[in-house]
């Protein structure tokens, strides 16, 4: 039987020196057909020199260019030209875990009532010697309202997007509380979607930015709610513990 196919969007702005990680740890995934789209958001540093060295000896990997308007729009770009039934993410400066898209693809086969299977997030510091992620006392496995950890089918995702170019922060936030206001079912498993780096150059720590971000995704999703006529708040994502797989419906109402 032919591998599934599945099209991995890595938006990338600046990160020439980490960028090749990333894509080396899709290119490392076993069991699926994959295509990398690299977007590249109008990167001043050799980002995209680094990328299209990668692509010379990597047919999977396209090249995709577009001016500086933030991750939304870069993955925005991508998704468009993406043509395999799956859809997956990860940001460039992280690392996606061996097995990760089979794992996924293989959940969403087996059940056509899920859109989309969300792992876990692990921190990590450094890499060990073999290129893998170091483990850290500090991080522990945890549930996130992030892109880079899901898969998703490609035709519900377009349905549900595009991602709001509007939002420089919280747009992955946007989009899920979109997909938490349907009755559509995921599914949120234990195992680790996406490594993720701590490093200093985080978007996370630009904190007020961040947080007007988040509270514009959160206003956003309360005013659909309450044109809908949508009374029951949608079920709280991080309340379930980190355990075996667990059916999310985000319209159904909360314990």
């Amino acid at each position: 039987m032919k591998p599934s196919r599945v099209s991995v969007v890595i938006p990338v702005y600046n990160r020439a020196e980490l960028v090749a990680q990333a894509i080396g740890s899709v290119q490392r995934q076993e069991g699926v057909e994959v295509d990398i789209l690299v977007a590249d958001d109008g990167s001043t540093d050799e980002t995209a020199a680094a990328v299209a060295a990668l692509a010379m000896s990597d047919n999977r990997i396209q090249l995709i260019r577009g001016h500086n308007g933030g991750p939304a729009a870069a993955r925005n770009r991508a998704v468009a030209v993406a043509r395999a039934d799956y859809l997956a993410f990860l940001d460039s400066d992280d690392l996606i875990p061996p097995g990760r898209l089979r794992r996924q693809i293989g959940k969403l086969e087996r059940r056509p009532d899920v859109v989309a299977v969300i792992g876990t997030v692990l921190g990590f510091e450094a890499l060990n010697s073999d290129g893998e992620p170091e483990p850290h006392p500090a991080h522990r496995p945890f549930y996130n309202l992030a892109l880079h950890c899901a898969t998703f089918r490609r035709e519900y995702f377009l349905e549900l997007g595009p991602l709001d170019e509007s939002l420089i922060f919280g747009e992955d936030i946007d989009l899920f509380l979109r997909l938490f206001e349907t009755d559509a079912r995921m599914i949120l498993e234990a195992e680790i979607g996406s490594y993720y780096r701590h490093h200093a150059g985080n978007m996370v720590h630009h904190t007020t930015a961040r947080q007007h971000g988040y509270a514009k995704a959160y206003a956003r999703s309360l005013r659909r709610r309450r044109a809908a006529g949508h009374i029951r708040p949608v079920r709280s994502f991080f309340r379930h513990p980190v355990q075996g797989d667990v059916d999310f419906c985000g319209r159904e109402a909360t314990a």
